[in-house]
C-alpha cells in the first residue's frame, strides 16, 4: 500500500467501527511519515495525510450529533490527535470535555451503548491530565470501578468466573492505571503478577474472536514494561496476523495493520 493511495472517502461516518479504524489508519501514516518531526521529503505524502485528516474532523464535526452516547465516545478519543495532524494545533478542549461528560452521563443514567471500558479509560486519561472538569463524580467513578477491580483480582487472577475479553479488558486497565492507592510500594510486583498469571492468553490467539484479539493487543500494551522487546515484537506480529485473518475485522483497521506489517 502506498502512502499516497490511502484515503477515507469511503468511511461511513455514521458507524463508529469505520471513525475508529480510519482514525487507526490516519495514526500509523503519521508514524509511518514521521509526521511530527522535521523533514523537508516526501511532502506530498505528508500533504495528503492532512487533506485526509480535515476530512476526518469535518465528517465527525457533521455527523457526531447523530450517534449514540457511546460511539460519540469513541469519535470523540482520537479526535485530538486527528485534530493536531489536519491543523497542527489541539482541537477545542472545552468541546471534547463536554462530549466525553455527556457519554458519561449518559452512562450513569443507564445508558447500554456507552462501554464502561472504553469510559473508565477515557476517564482515568482525563484525570491524569489533572482535567479539573473530571474531578467530582466521574473521578469517584473511575476510583470506584479500580477499587473494585484491584479487589476482584487481588492475587493476581480474577476472584469469580469471567470471560477472556471482560478478563483482559481489567487486567489491561489496571495495569494501565496508579495503583499506589491500593499497593504503595508494591505496585510493581502486583503488576508484574497481574502480567504473568494471565500471560497465557498470548498463546492462545487462534482460539479468540476479533472483539477478545483487540483486548489482548491492549493487555500487551500495557504489559510493555514486563516482556522483553523482541518477545513484544514477537507477540505483537502474532496478534495483528491473528486480528488479520478475521473476516469481520473493519477494512480500515485492516488497513492500519496491514500498513504497519508492510513498514
Amino acid at each position: 500500500m502506498e502512502y499516497a493511495d490511502f484515503d477515507i472517502s469511503q468511511v461511513n461516518f455514521t458507524d463508529a467501527r469505520d471513525i475508529e479504524g480510519s482514525a487507526s489508519l490516519i495514526f500509523t501514516v503519521a508514524g509511518s511519515l514521521q509526521l511530527f518531526m522535521p523533514s523537508a521529503t516526501r511532502d506530498h505524502e505528508r500533504s495528503q495525510l492532512r487533506r485526509q485528516a480535515k476530512i476526518w474532523v469535518s465528517e465527525v464535526d457533521r455527523h457526531i450529533d447523530s450517534l449514540t452516547p457511546g460511539d460519540s465516545l469513541t469519535a470523540i478519543n482520537p479526535y485530538d490527535l486527528i485534530h493536531r495532524i489536519a491543523y497542527g494545533c489541539p482541537a477545542d478542549s472545552v468541546s471534547l470535555d463536554r462530549r466525553k461528560l455527556y457519554a458519561f452521563d449518559s452512562y450513569m443514567r443507564g445508558d447500554t451503548s456507552v462501554d464502561a471500558y472504553t469510559l473508565q479509560y477515557t476517564v482515568a486519561q482525563e484525570i491524569r491530565r489533572r482535567n479539573r472538569a473530571f474531578f467530582g463524580g466521574p473521578l469517584q467513578w473511575e476510583s470506584t470501578c479500580l477499587d473494585r477491580w484491584h479487589k476482584q483480582f487481588i492475587t493476581g487472577v480474577s476472584s469469580m468466573p469471567l470471560g477472556d475479553y471482560d478478563t483482559l479488558r481489567r487486567v489491561s486497565l489496571l495495569l494501565s492505571s496508579d495503583l499506589w492507592a491500593f499497593e504503595t510500594r508494591n505496585e510493581d510486583v502486583y503488576k508484574r503478577t497481574l502480567f504473568e498469571r494471565h500471560s497465557h492468553y498470548l498463546n492462545l490467539t487462534q482460539q479468540m474472536d476479533t472483539a477478545t484479539l483487540s483486548a489482548l493487543h491492549s493487555f500487551l500494551s500495557s504489559a510493555a514494561a514486563y516482556i522483553a522487546p523482541s518477545s513484544y515484537l514477537s507477540h505483537e506480529a502474532t496478534i495483528n496476523a491473528a486480528l488479520l485473518a478475521r473476516p469481520d475485522l473493519n477494512p480500515y483497521t485492516r488497513a492500519a495493520l496491514t500498513l504497519t506489517n508492510y513498514k
